[in-house]
């Protein structure tokens, strides 16, 4: 259960453009929520993800943008 959640912050920190990834797949936080909170349900900034395709990295790419805006 607690692995769900764990997925599910993920999940909406991504589509509120809080977190990102990049290129090598390597978590990117956003300055706008503190690392503290981030802390607090387990995001280390540390987090990696493999196998990117790519249409994953043209993904990215674009959400990267909107999480620096």
């Amino acid at each position: 259960f607690r692995r769900v959640l764990f997925r599910s912050a993920y999940d909406a920190l991504f589509d509120k453009h809080l977190i990102s990834f990049d290129n090598q797949g390597k978590i990117i936080l956003s300055d706008k929520v503190e690392f503290k909170a981030l802390e607090r349900i387990g995001i280390t900034g540390q987090e990696k993800i493999k196998g990117l395709s790519e249409g994953n990295l043209e993904y990215l790419d674009k959400h990267q943008k909107l999480v620096f805006e």
